[in-house]
């Protein structure tokens, strides 16, 4: 049978295997006015043995009880088995003040108590055979529930006959038998499956330490919960090795393995210890003055664990009481770890046994919401899981108190629902809008102007589009032709300010490597300014870009101003204008502007190879450069060159040495784009990639000194410490 119970479950501090179902802070409040219920039992067979000696228990608590049944059970009392360690809750009753005299609390209270008296006689009045035969099949929980019904109740369940119905009810759990007998059955239940603090009272206390037999709150645990070298005050100096220790510290953190002890029942120890020690030390003084030896004075008694003593000798009896001491602390660690292996074990079943709790609770709520009117669609319950998902019944209290959380919810998933269905809606109505941009595509004239068009993805959220697909619209639903024709105008409209936008993009795109390059061109740095857009406070939003058209074409038509691609074969050995990188993006990369890019570091150097070519860097070609032949070179390049592609576990193909000298223009820009990508692709990220193996592109015959000089200056101009612009982003475009 698993260890389960509605309201019972217990807690263990240390085990991060075990889960424990969750109940909502108005669940418990229920749970705890509601009362105990009783475990669940578990399918499955015991053994022959297990079963014979069950009925040989409760045959004899049949036998021990059926003499007494003749008077109604009403007082029995044992005086022989001690329940000092068992925990009995404050009554909750309000206690009747001396001025209180009102006539109709005294008739409510009068007719209450009747009332569960009649509910308590049947049961008072059961032969105690059939009580204990009933009770065999319960579990601990239950017992103490039911031994705090009433005084009859109690000792009955608290009386040494009574034990072999304890001990089954522990079967029931298979929770494992205590070694140490210090411990009544009552208090070994009430350890392990109750919840208040044993200290403060308070509840849902949910630490417990099997080991010292504590359960407590936090803040009670951080103020009893002493280390061995802490303690003080202590008198006996066989205090600590007669109490039971735990190994787990406040912390859980323990490598020194420090024993812990429970304060007040360590102090309570200590002053029995010493009290027992004061009636040796006198039983021993007295002795020792009417022996027949000579005079000594008065001798404390040696206490040693391997001694005996026999009859009622006060040294005896503390020597007695310190053995049995420490056997309890020993059947003491080993009941603790016990109990804990069994905890872990039983969470799992506990699982188990609550999945289909949980799920009639979920059916059940869905229900509610559903006789609501709400859609089944919208019942997940993901945000409301700690109240719905319970391994506890809907009862009318429960849904009255979490049903402004369920229904909030689904109220939430609806309108997420119903918003995810308008835009799956709106994106098949924009898939209408495809064959109308193709035909308007298809209309213009091969070359700059079909690559400048907005690609279908942004045309399609263009303002005078969008009311062709994004209004909601009724199932079958087709362009009309004739408003399609009508809001043309404002559409070619809508792709002008496009094209614009673009073009001011790209615009700051080219002129920002040039700025960080230090290219002489008027005002550059006040023309990416005007053409980036300027957040507004008052009106909160991005004003656009104040650029004009005239400035845009200055620039494009710089020889510097060249952008270059990173993707396709040989897209790095060119360059491109304006009008030649929107041609290449959309012929060779579907308009995809991702792979282009402009280097500060390339065009400081291109600079210092054009002045070694004795051209002018305002009127120059790369043509130009191209003419000149074989005369360029990497000067001590430390690239080691490349591999052909094996197949796996083939031999290696031999190393295909880089040409490092006698370039030409066009193999000098491969070989700077494809051994040197990072310093020229990235000219912020290169600063720390490669400032220290800076690529020295020259001219032959050039003097090394000039050639240091020129590639100092370069690395020197993008990479100013001094610049307010970044040139990081250049790639985000």
């Amino acid at each position: 049978m698993a260890r389960d119970s509605k309201n019972s479950t217990t807690k263990y501090q240390d085990s991060p295997s075990e889960e424990d179902p969750t109940l909502s802070d108005d669940e418990l409040e229920d749970d705890e006015q509601g009362g105990t219920s009783g475990g669940e039992q578990q399918a499955g067979q015991n053994d022959e043995d297990e079963y014979s000696e069950a009925e040989e228990a409760k045959s004899e608590a049949s036998s021990n009880n059926r003499a007494r049944s003749a008077t109604k059970a009403t007082k029995v009392y044992d005086d022989d088995e001690s329940d000092d360690n068992f925990d009995v809750p404050a009554s909750k009753k309000a206690r009747r003040g001396s001025g209180s005299t009102s006539t109709a609390v005294t008739k409510k209270a009068k007719g209450k108590g009747k009332g569960r008296a009649g509910k308590l006689e049947y049961f008072q009045s059961m032969p105690l055979d059939v009580l204990c035969e009933i009770a065999g099949h319960l579990d601990p929980v239950t017992l103490l529930a039911m031994s705090r019904v009433s005084k009859s109740f109690r000792s009955l369940f608290m009386s040494k006959s009574s034990k072999s119905i304890w001990h089954l009810a522990r079967r029931n759990v298979f929770l494992p038998d205590l070694q140490a007998e210090d411990m009544s059955e009552a208090a070994y239940a009430s350890l392990v499956f109750e919840r208040s603090c044993m200290v403060c009272g308070k509840p849902r206390a949910s630490i417990v330490d099997y080991f010292i037999r504590a359960r407590w709150c936090r803040s009670c645990k951080k103020t009893n919960l002493i280390a061995q070298n802490s303690f003080r005050s202590l008198k006996h100096p066989q205090t600590l090795a007669c109490m039971p220790f735990t190994l787990i510290s406040l912390t859980g953190q323990n490598r020194s393995q420090r024993h812990y002890f429970f304060k007040p029942a360590t102090l309570k120890l200590d002053t029995k210890l010493v009290e027992l020690q004061a009636a040796a030390d006198e039983a021993a003084a007295k002795e020792s003055s009417s022996s027949k030896g000579k005079g000594k004075g008065k001798q404390k008694a040696v206490i040693e664990d391997d001694e005996e003593g026999e009859g009622e000798n006060p040294a005896a009896v503390l020597r007695a009481f310190i053995k049995a001491r420490k056997e309890i602390v020993t059947n003491a660690t080993a009941d603790g770890t016990a109990i804990f292996k069994w905890e872990r074990s039983s969470a799992a079943e506990r699982k188990a046994s609550n999945l289909d709790l949980r799920a009639q609770r979920r059916d059940a709520v869905k229900q509610k919401v559903l006789a609501l009117g709400h859609d089944a669609r919208d019942c997940n319950f993901w945000g409301t899981a700690n109240l719905v998902d319970q391994p506890r019944p809907l009862t009318d209290a429960i849904w009255n108190k979490i049903s402004a959380s369920v229904i909030a919810e689904v109220v939430r998933n609806a309108s997420n629902r119903q918003q995810r269905e308008i835009a799956h809606r709106q994106r098949q109505r924009s898939l209408l809008i495809g064959p109308l941009y193709h035909q308007m595509l298809d209309a213009l004239p091969a070359g700059i102007e079909k690559a400048i068009f907005p690609p279908l993805a942004v045309f399609v959220d263009l303002p005078s589009v969008q009311q062709h697909w994004k209004p909601e619209q009724p199932d079958g639903y087709t362009i009309d032709q004739g408003l399609w024709l009508a809001s043309l105008d404002d559409i070619l409209a809508n792709v002008e300010q496009r094209k614009k936008e673009d073009k001011v993009r790209y615009f700051v795109k080219f002129a920002r490597p040039l700025l960080g390059a230090k290219v002489p061109f008027a005002e550059l740095e006040q023309l990416i300014e005007k053409a980036e857009p300027k957040w507004d406070p008052i009106v909160k939003r991005n004003l656009p870009p104040i650029i004009a058209e005239e400035e845009m074409e200055a620039l494009f038509a710089h020889p510097l101003a060249r952008l270059r691609c990173s993707s396709g074969t040989n897209c790095a050995s060119s360059s491109f204008d304006y009008a030649e990188i929107r041609l290449h993006e959309y012929s060779q990369h579907g308009g995809a502007n991702y792979s282009t890019f402009g280097s500060a570091k390339w065009i400081s150097t291109l600079r210092k190879l054009i002045g070694q070519a004795g051209l002018n860097e305002g009127k120059f070609e790369e043509s130009q450069l191209e003419q000149l032949g074989e005369v360029w070179e990497c000067r001590g390049c430390a690239a080691s060159g490349t591999r052909a592609y094996t197949p796996w576990g083939a031999p290696s193909a031999p190393l295909i040495p880089v040409k490092k000298t006698n370039l030409t223009w066009g193999e000098l820009v491969s070989h700077a784009y494809s051994q040197h990508s990072s310093y020229f692709r990235y000219d912020y990220a290169a600063y720390y990639l490669d400032r220290q193996r800076t690529p020295m592109l020259t001219m032959m015959g050039v003097a090394d000194e000039q050639v240091e000089e020129a590639a100092a200056a370069a690395e020197a101009g993008p990479l100013s410490p001094d610049s307010e612009i970044y040139l990081s982003d250049l790639h985000d475009f």
